[in-house]
């Protein structure tokens, strides 16, 4: 999480990945590196999403 958002803090008003993808459509960033940068975040919040459902299996296993 820390990572995407140290990527995001490079971009001024943009506080997420479908927001930094249309300021690169709408020509409001470069293309480049904020491809580059999307893809990463991109990547991160599926990471995060495994982890949460991991979490969420683990509590149920254990009754939390």
């Amino acid at each position: 999480m820390a990572e995407k958002l140290e990527i995001l803090s490079r971009y001024r008003n943009i506080s997420s990945s479908k927001e930094l993808e249309e300021a690169i459509k709408n020509d409001r960033v470069a293309e480049h590196p904020s491809w580059e940068d999307l893809i990463v975040i991109e990547n991160l919040e599926e990471k995060i999403k495994r982890l949460d459902k991991e979490i969420g299996n683990i509590e149920t296993l254990s009754g939390t």
